[in-house]
């Protein structure tokens, strides 16, 4: 079952409707101080939404890196193998 968080009030519902244990897990926690922050402090959503969509992840892996974007418009292969190659400052002597 699918659930859809519109507004700031629908996401607070929604933590403060989680059993009580996932409810006081930390990645919630943080979630629901994003969206009292925003919603008292008029910042951007975007903060709200990332902690309720790190909360709503949190356990699963995460998705495989795409180095690439959809229709063409991504990296190209030269920049790939640069990306991927280790720089001297990223390994120690």
């Amino acid at each position: 079952m699918a659930i859809t968080l519109v507004t700031l009030l629908d996401a607070g519902e929604y933590i403060t409707a989680l059993p009580k244990k996932e409810h006081a897990a930390a990645d919630w926690q943080a979630a629901m101080e994003a969206r009292i922050l925003v919603a008292e402090g008029g910042g951007s959503t975007l903060f709200a939404r990332i902690g309720i969509m790190r909360a709503l992840n949190a356990g699963k892996p995460a998705p495989p890196f795409r180095a690439t974007a959809e229709a063409g418009e991504g990296l190209s292969a030269g920049a790939v193998k640069n990306a991927t190659r280790k720089s001297s400052w990223w390994t120690s002597t």
